[in-house]
């Protein structure tokens, strides 16, 4: 038996509301300190993040450079910030 029996999960709209087209019953839980954990995360966190950068180029780390005479090295670009932390 689930802890999470009877639970039901969901998106919600600006006002608070679930929206009952988008929501399901939670039956199977992945219990905290399992090892599968940390990995569901990751993979999770991957692809929101990939589907979330789709339209955009990330963050600029050295620009597009290249002459006539010397060939062109596209721009580089810092994509995927699954684990980016701030400095001490």
């Amino acid at each position: 038996m689930s802890i999470y029996n009877g639970t039901k999960a969901g998106l919600r709209d600006s006002n608070g509301q679930l929206q009952d087209e988008y929501s399901f019953n939670l039956s199977v839980s992945v219990l905290q300190g399992d090892t599968l954990a940390p990995y569901l995360y990751i993979i999770v966190t991957d692809f929101v993040l990939r589907v979330a950068m789709i339209d955009q180029c990330g963050v600029l780390i050295k620009k597009k450079t290249g002459t006539v005479r010397r060939p062109i090295i596209l721009a580089m670009y810092l994509t995927d910030l699954d684990f980016a932390d701030e400095p001490d």
